[in-house]
Parts: C-alpha cells; structure tokens; sequence
C-alpha cells in the first residue's frame, strides 16, 4: 500500500541554516487521503531566541519548550517515517519546511533524501495565488481554524488537497502511449494509440513542480543542471559552470550562510572539475 506523509513544521524563525524547529506534525494516509496514524511532538529550541514575528504566528514560547528535548534526540525515528512512505506532502514545504528539516537531520549527523514532494501550496500557487487559509475557503469553503498550529495546518493541508484534486479533475487526467501489436490474420505490425489514466499521485507531484523543477540540485536552486553541467542559479555567474565563478565569489559563498544541502552539492560537483 502506497503511503504519503503530510507533515507541517513551526521554528523559531525562517533562517533556514540557524532556526530550530520547534513543533513537527506529522500525518500518514494512504494514497486516497484516509489518515492511518497522526503524531505531533514539540522541541526544544535549543538556546536559539523565537523570533517575534515566529511567535506571532505560532504561539509558542521560550518558556513552554523549557522541559522538552532537542530534535536529534527524535531525528532517528523521524527520519525513519520519511523514508517508510512513498511521499511526502505538505503546504509551501518545498519552499522552506524541507529545506530546515535537512538541517536539522545533517545536525543529527543523519542524511535524508526526501522521497517525491506534493506541494499544495505550489500548486495553490500556481493556479490562484493565496495562502494556506485562503485556500481552504476557495476549495473548501471552510474557515481556518488556530490556524499556526502544526496539527491543524497540516489537516488543513489534506482538505486543501482533496479540493484541489476535484476543483482541478487531477484524477481524471490521461496520457497517451502507442502500442504495436501483430495482425493475427495477415502478420502485419499494427500501431494503435491507446489512452492511460495517470497515476493521481504522479499527476500531484507533477503539479507540485517549481519551474526550474527538473535542473534543481539543491533545494533553494542555487545549484541548477544545464545540459549535464552543474551551474551557478544565481548571481552574476548565474547559468556558468561552478568552476567559472572566481575564487573570492567561492569563498565567500563557502562562508556565506547557505544551507548544508546547498555547499554540500556545490562541493560534490566542483570536486568533480578538478
């Protein structure tokens, strides 16, 4: 049975590399959305201050983490839950949530490679321009409830999705393969063009995609795929191979404060030029 975990992160902050999540919701359906098991767990933020504007939208303060433990000490069964499901899904996670949460697991001295993400929020996105409350009542007609609790963001999330998947026909989209197969009566090779419904859950990831979707190397696109060269996706060495860029615009980006995944990739590659 083909599994999707939802899931829904709130930190002290939105810096992907110096942040902490501090709650983690997690909700595991099958592939027609049913929930099979539901967990939420609060962290310590680990001396790192809550942002105001974090507090703001979450709630959640220094003082009600004091007596709970750091991230790591979860990160090993956390991380066996992503890699026991066939997705992952969640509202605007390709944009923020599962960039931290490489983090936190490269602090826990574990690697994750996330399976296939279904993004509601991108999808939302990219056919109305709302935000997560928004797109409840436009699919839903449902008012948000706390919204900013991890647990009910990410219900909300799968209501969201449901909605999209009808307002859309996401389930109902077929694509076209020719097939051959030999004339019984004479020999002849005939070809025949049939239609095949595609998987939803394909046609979810799919939606999911960023525009630069298929040259991303790292998660933030700062490392993009251009005709098999791994190349700078930003600043003035934007579309270059990594060994063009100098060696001060190296440094600096080495120093800089870019997430884990991003130098980690960068080093992969630029090792391979030398």
């Amino acid at each position: 049975m083909k599994k999707i975990l939802f899931f829904d992160i709130e930190s002290t902050g939105l810096e992907i590399t110096k942040d902490r999540i501090i709650q983690l919701s997690l909700v595991t359906t099958d592939i027609d959305f049913n929930i099979l098991e539901k967990k939420k767990k609060n962290f310590s933020n680990c001396g790192v201050t809550i942002n105001p504007g974090a507090f703001n939208a979450h709630g959640i303060s220094e003082e009600s983490l004091k007596e709970e433990y750091p991230f790591s000490m979860y990160a090993k069964s956390i991380l066996t839950m992503f890699n026991d499901v066939d997705y992952i899904a969640g509202y605007n996670i390709k944009g923020f949530d599962i960039a931290l949460l490489h983090e936190e697991f490269f602090r826990a001295g574990l690697d994750w490679n996330p399976k296939p993400a279904i993004d509601s929020g991108i999808i939302f996105k990219n056919r109305e321009k709302r935000t997560l409350a928004a797109a409840l009542k436009f699919y839903c007609n449902k008012e948000m409830v706390d919204a900013h609790d991890a647990e009910n963001d990410v219900l909300a999330t799968i209501e969201v999705l449901k909605g999209q998947i009808q307002t859309y026909d996401l389930d109902n989209l077929y694509t076209q393969k020719e097939e051959k197969y030999v004339n019984p009566i004479d020999g002849n090779i005939i070809f025949e063009t049939v239609s095949e419904k595609y998987p939803l859950e394909m046609t979810l990831v799919l939606e999911s995609s960023f525009d630069n979707e298929n040259k991303r190397l790292t998660f933030d696109g700062k490392i993009i795929l251009e005709n098999g060269v791994a190349c700078w996706g930003f600043s003035k060495f934007k579309g270059l191979p990594l060994e063009k860029a100098d060696l001060g615009f190296i440094n600096w980006f080495l120093g800089a404060d870019f997430p884990q995944q991003t130098k980690s990739v960068f080093r992969y590659y630029f090792n391979q030029t030398k």
